[in-house]
């Protein structure tokens, strides 16, 4: 029998009010049903809120619902900024999967802790290149990401 799952996505374009409802969704229905699966916390990341701009509200529903039982599957780390810090706050904040993770190749401490945590990188090199955030699919970081043990999965997204 086929069981299906959703992943309940907040969009930090929207802002606090948008993204408090999503998780207040999750907190009233996980008892229900074991349909939910996670949270994932999307939108472009150089131009929007800041992860850590509704962290109060991720763990306020984390707590009430059981850290065990709400999966964070965050968007992060499509930049080319140095000051974009949206890596750290998914590690930090035990994601199981990163959406996009194009920037981790910049971060050989933040590689190892992504390796011994399991997470899955979600990778889009398509994307990644239609975006301008690389410009030769052949030097694209995952690549180097897969040889250094990196869990990846390779999306299509745009």
């Amino acid at each position: 029998m086929f069981k299906m799952k959703i992943i309940i996505c907040g969009l930090k374009i929207v802002g606090r009010p948008h993204v408090k409802a999503m998780l207040d969704d999750i907190v009233a229905h996980k008892e229900d049903t074991d349909i939910i699966s996670g949270f994932d916390l999307v939108c472009e990341e150089d131009w929007n809120p800041r992860c850590d701009t509704f962290l109060d509200l991720i763990l306020e529903a984390q707590q009430k619902v059981g850290k065990d039982r709400l999966s964070f599957y965050f968007h992060a780390g499509e930049s080319t900024s140095r000051d974009n810090q949206e890596l750290y706050d998914a590690v930090l904040l035990g994601c199981k999967r990163i959406g996009h993770g194009f920037a981790l190749a910049q971060h050989p401490s933040l590689i190892k802790k992504v390796i011994e945590q399991d997470i899955c990188i979600e990778c889009c090199p398509v994307s990644n290149k239609a975006l301008g955030y690389t410009t030769d699919l052949r030097t694209h970081p995952a690549r180097s990401l897969l040889t250094k043990g990196v869990m990846l999965s390779l999306s299509p997204d745009d």
